[in-house]
């Protein structure tokens, strides 16, 4: 079996995992400042979610189809999202001391977890509903 069958079709506009690593790391920070802030309802949540998201993805200019194409076909490849969100955790992990840091300076605790980080795959939802949605592992 050669790559394209083991992987199947690439889509024209595939970010290379290097970006991949690059953005979901971005959205996972984004979610654990939403996790921490007080206050709003999942609505504006929801809705400050999709701004960041939408933020994350102008940094590197990328339009929502090119990552959710490439993101659905990292998904239909769990080898490869498996090698893409290994190195997202090691670089959220590379962050931690840098926060640690900005925190103590700013005289806030950052809970030491009792238990390794894991940081979970989220399941992202396209803009449109009719979009294929990702499976789950």
């Amino acid at each position: 079996m050669d790559k394209n069958e083991e992987y199947g079709t690439k889509p024209e506009n595939l970010l290379p995992q290097s970006q991949m690593v690059a953005i979901l790391t971005d959205m996972q920070a984004s979610e654990g400042v939403m996790a921490i802030k007080v206050g709003g309802n999942l609505n504006t949540r929801t809705a400050q979610k999709n701004e960041y998201q939408v933020t994350i993805l102008k940094k590197y200019g990328i339009s929502q189809s090119a990552f959710w194409e490439s993101y659905q076909y990292y998904t239909d490849n769990p080898k490869l999202l498996d090698t893409i969100y290994a190195q997202v955790v090691k670089e959220l992990e590379n962050q931690l001391p840098i926060e640690k840091e900005r925190m103590a300076k700013n005289q806030l605790a950052l809970p030491t977890p009792a238990v390794p980080i894991v940081v979970p795959k989220p399941i992202f939802l396209p803009p449109n509903s009719a979009n294929k949605v990702p499976k789950t592992q």
